[in-house]
């Protein structure tokens, strides 16, 4: 497992599963941020967002 703090470090298309808990609700733009972990899943990842 590697722990990201920053969007910005991932490449796109790279992970089978993105993991996101409680962030959301402290982002300006958690559209924005959905967007963002779409494109760092590989085809029919998983993103996991609480």
């Amino acid at each position: 497992m590697t722990l990201i703090s920053d969007y910005n470090q991932c490449l796109s298309s790279q992970y089978d599963v993105v993991l996101s808990f409680e962030v959301l609700e402290h982002l300006s733009d958690p559209f924005a941020a959905i967007g963002d972990i779409h494109s760092m899943l590989k085809p029919n990842g998983i993103a996991l967002i609480t």
